[in-house]
């Protein structure tokens, strides 16, 4: 994926992630694509096993080393 390229899914599963399918789609799209947002589009405010709609996935490739957030050694503390 080219910098700063954006990747969108719709996916048509099971909003609750109750079957194999459901959970080894968003298992493997989120492994490829880590920090991947996801949006599950459903009608109702409860969702049953049953219940199949469309779960969006959004991703966005940023370049660069954004580092791991420590609290001990934020870069503020040191000027």
């Amino acid at each position: 994926m080219k910098p700063n390229g954006t990747l969108i899914c719709n996916v048509i599963a099971s909003g609750g992630f109750k079957d194999q399918f459901s959970k080894k789609i968003d298992n493997t799209l989120r492994s490829v694509f880590h920090h991947m947002g996801r949006h599950v589009v459903n009608s109702t405010s409860n969702i049953t096993d049953s219940d199949v709609g469309n779960i969006i996935y959004s991703y966005v490739k940023q370049s660069g080393d954004f580092g791991v957030y420590t609290d001990q050694k934020m870069s503020h503390m040191y000027d």
